[in-house]
């Protein structure tokens, strides 16, 4: 599969905002598993801590995952942080399972605002959901943020008390 190109003359360094989506390797359910998806996390927290990057919300689905995250520093770099993510993770899987985790490359969409942001936030929390992992958005314990509370991000998206089937359509 070819790796994603990334936007020409876009230098992905700087406060910008991103959706990014990216895939284990043909699809393999292999995040399904508690532990790989706690150490996924974990590396997700660190990596965007190194790396100027905050992680307004993402979920961890078993065969991909899809963030929205935003430089902190005018240094941040997009590039750089989801090569450390990806190969620390990648490393620790290759050590402890003998197989590759991830899939070549990643899947981005530059934000412009954050009424674009919001959609996005909307769609990673109810992803879930519409996967028919969960039966609420509440409950579904797929999703999250480094930067704000389950309950601040449902208020802020308009989601709190939406069912399954009210996402579903």
């Amino acid at each position: 599969m070819a790796r994603p190109t990334r936007l020409p003359g876009f230098s992905y360094i700087g406060r910008h905002q991103y959706f990014l989506t990216f895939c284990t390797l043909y699809g393999q359910p292999l995040l399904a598993d508690p532990a790989v998806d706690e150490w996924v996390r974990a590396q997700l927290l660190q990596s965007s801590t190194v790396h100027g990057m905050a992680v307004d919300t993402y979920s961890v689905m078993p065969d991909h995952v899809h963030l929205l995250v935003k430089g902190i520093t005018a240094s941040a770099d997009l590039q750089d942080f989801m090569i450390h993510l990806k190969r620390e993770t990648g490393w620790r899987f290759r050590r402890e399972r003998k197989r590759h985790l991830w899939q070549e490359g990643f899947h981005d969409r530059i934000l412009r605002d954050e009424s674009e942001a919001m959609h996005f936030a909307a769609y990673i929390v109810g992803n879930g959901v519409s996967e028919g992992l969960s039966a609420s958005i509440e409950t579904c314990p797929r999703w999250g943020s480094f930067t704000r509370s389950r309950d601040q991000i449902l208020r802020m998206i308009g989601m709190a008390g939406v069912r399954a089937n009210d996402r579903r359509g």
